[in-house]
Protein backbone atom coordinates (compact mmCIF):
# COMPACT_ATOMS: atom_id res chain seq x y z
CA UNK A 1 0.00 0.00 0.00
CA UNK A 2 2.75 2.45 0.93
CA UNK A 3 4.85 1.52 -2.11
CA UNK A 4 1.81 2.20 -4.30
CA UNK A 5 1.24 5.56 -2.63
CA UNK A 6 4.90 6.47 -3.00
CA UNK A 7 4.88 5.45 -6.65
CA UNK A 8 1.92 7.71 -7.34
CA UNK A 9 3.36 10.74 -5.59
CA UNK A 10 7.09 10.30 -5.29
CA UNK A 11 10.27 9.27 -7.09
CA UNK A 12 10.99 6.09 -9.02
CA UNK A 13 12.36 3.84 -6.24
CA UNK A 14 8.90 3.40 -4.73
CA UNK A 15 7.67 2.16 -8.12
CA UNK A 16 10.63 -0.22 -8.25
CA UNK A 17 9.83 -1.73 -4.87
CA UNK A 18 6.20 -2.18 -5.83
CA UNK A 19 7.20 -3.71 -9.17
CA UNK A 20 9.56 -6.15 -7.45
CA UNK A 21 6.62 -7.48 -5.43
CA UNK A 22 4.70 -8.14 -8.66
CA UNK A 23 7.73 -9.81 -10.28
CA UNK A 24 8.02 -12.22 -7.36
CA UNK A 25 4.52 -13.54 -8.02
CA UNK A 26 5.75 -14.74 -11.42
CA UNK A 27 2.49 -14.65 -13.39
CA UNK A 28 2.32 -13.15 -16.88
CA UNK A 29 -0.19 -10.56 -15.69
CA UNK A 30 1.98 -9.51 -12.76
CA UNK A 31 5.03 -9.16 -15.04
CA UNK A 32 3.05 -6.80 -17.28
CA UNK A 33 2.05 -4.74 -14.25
CA UNK A 34 5.65 -4.66 -13.04
CA UNK A 35 6.84 -3.47 -16.45
CA UNK A 36 4.34 -0.62 -16.31
CA UNK A 37 5.59 0.39 -12.88
CA UNK A 38 9.21 0.27 -14.01
CA UNK A 39 8.24 2.43 -16.97
CA UNK A 40 6.76 5.03 -14.61
CA UNK A 41 9.98 5.18 -12.64
CA UNK A 42 12.05 5.29 -15.83
CA UNK A 43 10.06 8.26 -17.14
CA UNK A 44 10.97 10.08 -13.95
CA UNK A 45 14.65 9.60 -14.66
CA UNK A 46 15.34 6.64 -12.37
CA UNK A 47 17.98 4.66 -14.27
CA UNK A 48 17.53 1.65 -11.97
CA UNK A 49 13.91 1.50 -13.13
CA UNK A 50 14.98 1.84 -16.79
CA UNK A 51 17.41 -1.05 -16.36
CA UNK A 52 14.82 -3.19 -14.57
CA UNK A 53 12.39 -2.47 -17.41
CA UNK A 54 15.06 -3.57 -19.91
CA UNK A 55 15.63 -6.75 -17.88
CA UNK A 56 11.92 -7.57 -17.86
CA UNK A 57 11.49 -6.69 -21.53
CA UNK A 58 14.33 -8.97 -22.61
CA UNK A 59 13.75 -11.84 -20.19
CA UNK A 60 10.04 -12.11 -20.92
CA UNK A 61 10.29 -11.24 -24.67
CA UNK A 62 7.76 -8.44 -24.27
CA UNK A 63 6.64 -7.38 -27.75
CA UNK A 64 8.03 -7.96 -31.23
CA UNK A 65 10.71 -5.30 -30.77
CA UNK A 66 11.76 -6.45 -27.29
CA UNK A 67 15.46 -6.73 -28.15
CA UNK A 68 15.71 -3.25 -29.66
CA UNK A 69 13.82 -1.75 -26.72
CA UNK A 70 15.94 -3.53 -24.12
CA UNK A 71 19.11 -2.45 -25.92
CA UNK A 72 18.06 1.19 -26.07
CA UNK A 73 17.14 1.22 -22.38
CA UNK A 74 20.42 -0.39 -21.34
CA UNK A 75 22.43 1.96 -23.56
CA UNK A 76 20.67 5.08 -22.25
CA UNK A 77 21.25 3.98 -18.64
CA UNK A 78 24.89 3.19 -19.36
CA UNK A 79 25.44 6.56 -21.04
CA UNK A 80 23.76 8.24 -18.06
CA UNK A 81 26.40 6.70 -15.78
CA UNK A 82 24.39 3.81 -14.32
CA UNK A 83 26.70 0.79 -14.22
CA UNK A 84 24.06 -1.93 -14.39
CA UNK A 85 22.95 -0.45 -17.71
CA UNK A 86 26.44 -1.13 -19.08
CA UNK A 87 26.22 -4.63 -17.60
CA UNK A 88 22.99 -5.35 -19.46
CA UNK A 89 24.35 -3.93 -22.70
CA UNK A 90 27.54 -5.97 -22.33
CA UNK A 91 25.60 -9.17 -21.69
CA UNK A 92 23.56 -8.63 -24.86
CA UNK A 93 26.68 -7.94 -26.91
CA UNK A 94 28.49 -10.95 -25.48
CA UNK A 95 25.56 -13.19 -26.37
CA UNK A 96 25.53 -12.04 -29.99
CA UNK A 97 22.89 -9.29 -30.03
CA UNK A 98 24.37 -7.07 -32.73
CA UNK A 99 22.06 -4.21 -31.73
CA UNK A 100 24.08 -3.93 -28.53
CA UNK A 101 27.50 -4.27 -30.16
CA UNK A 102 30.06 -6.89 -31.05
CA UNK A 103 31.05 -9.61 -28.55
CA UNK A 104 34.52 -8.08 -28.37
CA UNK A 105 33.01 -4.89 -26.96
CA UNK A 106 31.59 -6.68 -23.91
CA UNK A 107 34.75 -6.51 -21.74
CA UNK A 108 34.92 -2.74 -22.21
CA UNK A 109 31.25 -2.35 -21.32
CA UNK A 110 31.68 -4.46 -18.20
CA UNK A 111 34.76 -2.47 -17.22
CA UNK A 112 32.85 0.78 -17.70
CA UNK A 113 29.99 -0.49 -15.56
CA UNK A 114 32.42 -1.61 -12.88
CA UNK A 115 34.02 1.83 -12.78
CA UNK A 116 30.55 3.29 -12.29
CA UNK A 117 30.12 1.21 -9.15
CA UNK A 118 28.30 -1.88 -10.45
CA UNK A 119 29.68 -4.86 -8.54
CA UNK A 120 28.07 -7.31 -10.96
CA UNK A 121 29.79 -5.55 -13.87
CA UNK A 122 33.10 -6.02 -12.06
CA UNK A 123 32.28 -9.70 -11.70
CA UNK A 124 31.47 -9.99 -15.40
CA UNK A 125 34.72 -8.25 -16.38
CA UNK A 126 36.72 -10.51 -14.08
CA UNK A 127 34.98 -13.63 -15.37
CA UNK A 128 35.95 -12.86 -18.95
CA UNK A 129 39.61 -12.60 -17.97
CA UNK A 130 39.41 -15.66 -15.76
CA UNK A 131 38.06 -17.83 -18.58
CA UNK A 132 39.70 -16.01 -21.49
CA UNK A 133 36.61 -14.94 -23.47
CA UNK A 134 37.24 -12.11 -25.94
CA UNK A 135 40.36 -11.25 -23.89
CA UNK A 136 43.52 -13.19 -22.98
CA UNK A 137 43.06 -15.40 -19.93
CA UNK A 138 44.81 -13.67 -17.02
CA UNK A 139 44.01 -14.67 -13.44
CA UNK A 140 45.80 -11.65 -11.98
CA UNK A 141 43.71 -9.21 -14.04
CA UNK A 142 40.59 -11.21 -13.18
CA UNK A 143 41.47 -10.98 -9.50
CA UNK A 144 41.74 -7.18 -9.70
CA UNK A 145 38.26 -6.89 -11.20
CA UNK A 146 36.80 -9.37 -8.73
CA UNK A 147 38.42 -7.48 -5.85
CA UNK A 148 36.78 -4.25 -6.96
CA UNK A 149 33.44 -6.00 -7.39
CA UNK A 150 33.66 -7.50 -3.93
CA UNK A 151 34.33 -4.04 -2.49
CA UNK A 152 31.20 -2.82 -4.32
CA UNK A 153 29.10 -5.42 -2.52
CA UNK A 154 28.89 -8.28 -5.03
CA UNK A 155 29.04 -11.62 -3.23
CA UNK A 156 29.58 -13.34 -6.58
CA UNK A 157 32.64 -11.18 -7.23
CA UNK A 158 34.02 -12.18 -3.82
CA UNK A 159 33.68 -15.84 -4.84
CA UNK A 160 35.35 -15.01 -8.15
CA UNK A 161 38.25 -13.52 -6.19
CA UNK A 162 38.50 -16.73 -4.17
CA UNK A 163 38.72 -18.79 -7.36
CA UNK A 164 41.25 -16.44 -9.01
CA UNK A 165 43.40 -16.34 -5.88
CA UNK A 166 43.73 -20.12 -5.96
CA UNK A 167 45.21 -19.82 -9.44
CA UNK A 168 47.91 -17.46 -8.13
CA UNK A 169 49.28 -19.33 -5.09
CA UNK A 170 52.68 -17.58 -5.22
CA UNK A 171 51.35 -14.04 -5.58
CA UNK A 172 50.80 -11.61 -2.69
CA UNK A 173 47.26 -11.67 -1.35
CA UNK A 174 46.54 -14.97 -3.08
CA UNK A 175 46.48 -18.70 -2.40
CA UNK A 176 44.16 -21.09 -0.60
CA UNK A 177 44.36 -19.33 2.77
CA UNK A 178 43.45 -15.97 1.26
CA UNK A 179 40.61 -17.52 -0.73
CA UNK A 180 38.97 -18.41 2.57
CA UNK A 181 38.88 -14.71 3.47
CA UNK A 182 37.13 -13.90 0.18
CA UNK A 183 34.56 -16.60 0.91
CA UNK A 184 33.93 -15.11 4.34
CA UNK A 185 33.28 -11.74 2.70
CA UNK A 186 30.91 -13.35 0.20
CA UNK A 187 29.03 -15.05 3.01
CA UNK A 188 28.73 -11.77 4.91
CA UNK A 189 27.28 -10.02 1.86
CA UNK A 190 24.88 -12.73 0.70
CA UNK A 191 24.94 -16.20 2.26
CA UNK A 192 22.42 -17.36 -0.37
CA UNK A 193 24.71 -16.61 -3.35
CA UNK A 194 24.56 -19.85 -5.44
CA UNK A 195 28.20 -19.68 -6.56
CA UNK A 196 29.24 -19.57 -2.90
CA UNK A 197 27.61 -22.93 -2.19
CA UNK A 198 29.06 -24.47 -5.33
CA UNK A 199 32.55 -23.24 -4.48
CA UNK A 200 32.41 -24.71 -0.99
CA UNK A 201 31.14 -28.05 -2.33
CA UNK A 202 33.92 -28.23 -4.92
CA UNK A 203 36.63 -27.39 -2.41
CA UNK A 204 35.27 -30.04 -0.04
CA UNK A 205 35.42 -32.54 -2.90
CA UNK A 206 39.05 -31.63 -3.61
CA UNK A 207 38.50 -29.95 -6.99
CA UNK A 208 41.55 -28.22 -8.48
CA UNK A 209 41.51 -24.46 -9.17
CA UNK A 210 41.39 -25.17 -12.90
CA UNK A 211 38.33 -27.37 -12.39
CA UNK A 212 36.68 -24.58 -10.42
CA UNK A 213 37.14 -22.19 -13.32
CA UNK A 214 35.56 -24.60 -15.80
CA UNK A 215 32.71 -25.79 -13.60
CA UNK A 216 31.73 -22.42 -12.20
CA UNK A 217 30.69 -21.15 -15.67
CA UNK A 218 31.34 -17.67 -14.25
CA UNK A 219 29.91 -15.83 -17.23
CA UNK A 220 26.36 -17.00 -16.44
Amino acid sequence: RYYRLGCRKGPGPACNMLAADYVRSGTAESIEIAAGLYEQGCRRGDQAACTALADATFEHRMGSGFLALATSLYRAACEAGYGDGCLGLGNLARNGATEAGLPGEAPGLFAAGCNMGSGQSCYAAGAMYLVGVEVPADASVALSWFTKGCSEGSARACVGAAIASRLLPEAPNAGAAVSHLWIEQARAIDPAEPLLTMFEDWVAAGASPEELVVQASPLK
